[in-house]
């Protein structure tokens, strides 16, 4: 099994390779005066491993379909918190009739998946909470539920359930495709190294604000602050 030579994630290495190729872009003279191996086609070429390696990790085809699944996940989970909204008011007035709390009936908890739109918890606890309307669901109908809210709930857990198997479905396969070629990620990991360690060979003593930005530590710190 293939490993990664490198310890920050896959799309930080992608954004410091585009952050690289623009201080390339903008030090070319200095690095082409240290060495020709440093020319234009060598920009060129890390350019394009940064745009083969953006494909690999992220292909724009794949990040259009899984925002739009996203979309549609929390249009149905906004969808849910209103109903449970109404729902813990009918539970609240069937209170005598209901024995057990809300935090048992599953609606605090569904609540807060809901506000943190955390879909495998929805999915568990939104299962709980509709086990509990059937079972009580009298008392609750006389305080208003209708069982048009209770078809709109089931139809929204089988949606969430069948958005979140699609999207699963293709970040699990897109994980299974990057590990299947690391070789090419390991490559880039291999050119950002080799292009900071000239850069501080470069700068060291000479631009302390340049030095910093070849520094890989550094970098990886920058992204991580933006």
């Amino acid at each position: 099994m293939r490993t990664r030579s490198y310890s920050c994630k896959d799309e930080e290495l992608l954004i410091m390779g585009g952050y690289l190729v623009a201080c390339l872009v903008r030090d070319m003279a200095d690095f082409n005066a240290y060495s020709r191996r440093y020319s234009r086609d060598y920009l060129s070429g890390f350019r394009e491993k940064v745009r083969n390696c953006t494909t690999l990790v992220n292909p724009g085809e794949e990040r259009a379909v899984l925002k739009a699944i996203t979309a549609r996940l929390y249009a149905q989970t906004d969808r849910l918190g209103e109903l449970v909204s109404r729902l813990l008011l009918y539970f609240k007035m069937a209170k005598a009739e209901i024995p057990m709390t809300a935090t048992d009936f599953g609606l605090t908890v569904l609540r807060n998946r809901i506000g943190r739109r955390d879909i495998e918890g929805i999915l568990q606890n939104l299962r709980l909470v509709i086990g509990h309307v059937q079972k009580y669901g009298e008392a609750l109908k006389k305080q208003g539920l209708t069982d048009a809210m209770i078809e709109e709930m089931n139809g929204i857990h089988a949606v969430l359930a069948e958005e979140h198997r699609k999207k699963s479905d293709i970040i699990s396969n897109r994980k299974r495709i990057v590990q299947d070629n690391l070789h090419i990620l390991n490559d880039l990991h291999t050119y950002i190294m080799e292009i900071c360690g000239r850069g501080k060979i470069l700068y060291t003593g000479k631009d302390a604000v340049k030095t910093q930005e070849y520094t890989f530590r550094d970098l990886v710190k920058k992204i991580r602050n933006t």
